[in-house]
């Protein structure tokens, strides 16, 4: 190991138990900031070269599965914590298991803190520590340090105290000499039923060889804090999915979601046409990664001559027609457009205690949802057309590129009703039509409105919805419907489709974006059956 680059120690085995429930979808350490985990943003703050060593318990297997697709010119040294949760346990803990790999001066850092720069992470003769200026009332979360001249002369774990010479640890520090540390950690005194490494720091300051680096400071441990650092990142309205999780890294796209199934899924599908989708890199423990592509997306890049030519283009290398037994095919339509659709509204109507109901929506009356389901042409919808599909064709997920290929397909669906090989060629017709109608890179700046006005003299709710459009959006219209008579097919068909994605969708986006879903939905289908 190069004396110049001292091992970096980041910690990822603990729960997260303040992280709520981010700490079921997935480890606190992969959660995303700006599109990169918040673990790429620490290991970025030191030079290439240097070498991790990482603390294993809660979701391991997610850590490392990360950190092999993501950074796999970094060399990492994993260390198994076998008790990561319950009285005893605690960071003086885990690192303790991690003591072989770090018998030479070494950074520590926690896997939750981030933090601004300039900041000096040069070695020095004494040990330091990053602190910064806490609230009193958020003191007795913290490790806190008195200081004078720099240096470090007292210490308060998780003790309420005042001072203007008060500052509370950030969890970045570096250790100088590792004896006198790695004794002190040795004491194994309790600090609220968990092992700190406050023991270590004190032996430290005993010594008077331990000093204060004031920090700009972005702890991010905590649901709350986590959501603030996140809004203070971007100002688009947060449209992601509640199980799955996007990284960029250095070239590389990761996508991780909570069923393994997914990911293997998508991975395997991509493979089986490459020519339309991005190279793929690999596929672990719900994570899969592909090369990034140069290029535009659609909604920032597209006119009606390319639209056209996307559309043959999608003709020609994504449509492929498929045989398939007319019977597993009205079965697949079937399990996937009414049997989901179901599916999929119970879980709204659970996730905000909608009682079915008629509504006025945009000044026109809708009847109840299920009376309008109950009168669709479902036998119709169920005779499907087999190709290979993308199953989420929207612009965001279409790029134009300056390579020969023209176009690359991205976040394509896994399956249709479980079947990888084939899908229904409405639903991408479907797809593309919802999204020019329903343009999402807008959504994603919060340019839509969701308004529940007061109940009518029935009770029924009143419900405004509006959203920005594009002015080219008659065109791409009128170009896909020109496609679909040319072929056959039936536009009123793709329209009806349309409505369900909308339904379909509601359940997984965050308020007020479901409710505009849901009510959007309810109303095409009204405007469909007049």
């Amino acid at each position: 190991m190069s004396a110049a680059l001292p091992r970096v120690c980041i910690l990822t085995s603990g729960v997260g138990s303040r992280m709520g429930e981010f700490s079921d979808l997935t480890n606190k350490s992969l959660l995303p900031l700006a599109q990169r985990a918040i673990i790429t943003h620490i290991i970025q703050k030191f030079p290439i070269g240097t070498e991790f060593v990482i603390s294993l318990g809660y979701m391991s297997d997610h850590v490392t599965s990360y950190l092999e697709l993501a950074h796999p010119e970094t060399r990492f040294h994993f260390c198994v914590v076998d008790k990561f949760e319950g009285p005893g346990t605690g960071p003086a803990y885990s690192l303790s298991c991690c003591k072989d790999f770090l018998q030479q001066p070494f950074y520590f850092v926690s896997c939750d803190t981030l933090w601004h720069e300039p900041f000096d992470l040069s070695p020095s003769v004494d040990s330091w520590f990053a602190a910064a200026n806490v609230d009193d009332g958020e003191c007795e979360n913290y490790c806190n340090f008195r200081h004078e001249d720099g240096a470090i002369t007292e210490v308060f774990d998780k003790q309420s105290v005042v001072g203007r010479d008060i500052l509370a640890f950030s969890g970045l520090c570096y250790i100088a000499d590792v004896e006198v540390f790695w004794k002190g950690l040795d004491a194994r005194k309790l600090v609220k039923n968990e092992l700190q490494i406050s023991n270590g720091i004190l032996a430290l300051v005993n010594a008077r060889i331990a000093r204060v680096r004031e920090i700009q400071w972005i702890d991010v441990g905590d649901a709350n804090k986590y959501k603030e650092a996140v809004q203070q990142e971007s100002s688009d309205f947060d449209f992601s999915k509640t199980d799955e999780l996007l990284y960029f890294v250095k070239g590389r796209v990761l996508k991780f979601f909570r069923d393994e199934k997914l990911a293997q899924r998508r991975f395997a599908r991509a493979l089986k046409n490459a020519s339309v989708f991005p190279k793929m890199v690999g596929q672990k423990q719900g994570f899969y990664a592909y090369e990034k592509v140069p290029g535009l997306t659609l909604y920032t890049h597209c006119n009606a001559t390319l639209f056209t030519d996307l559309i043959a283009w999608l003709e020609t290398n994504l449509w492929q027609h498929i045989e398939v037994d007319s019977q597993v095919m009205h079965d697949a339509c079937q399990e996937f457009y009414r049997s989901k659709t179901m599916q999929r509204l119970r879980q709204y109507q659970k996730k905000h205690s909608v009682l079915d109901g008629p509504a006025t929506i945009n000044g026109q009356r809708v009847g109840p949802l299920m009376s309008a389901l109950e009168v669709l042409p479902w036998e119709d919808l169920f005779k499907g057309v087999p190709v290979f599909f993308h199953g989420d064709l929207q612009f965001d997920n279409i790029l134009s590129t300056p390579t020969a290929n023209k176009f690359c397909l991205i976040d394509w669906r896994q399956d249709f009703a479980g079947q990888t090989d084939f899908g229904d060629l409405y639903y991408d017709l479907a797809k593309l039509f919802g999204g020019f109608t329903l343009n999402y890179d807008y959504i994603k700046r919060g340019l839509f409105t969701y308004q529940e006005l007061d109940a009518g003299a029935e009770g029924e709710k009143e419900i405004f919805i509006d959203w920005a459009t594009r002015a080219s959006g008659p065109a791409y219209e009128d170009i896909l419907k020109k496609f679909i008579f040319q072929k056959g097919l039936s536009v009123n068909k793709v329209q009806l489709l349309t409505a369900l994605i909308y339904l379909n969708m509601s359940p997984l986006h965050h308020a007020p974006f479901d409710h505009m879903l849901y009510s959007l939905g309810r109303l095409k289908l009204a405007q469909l059956a007049q």
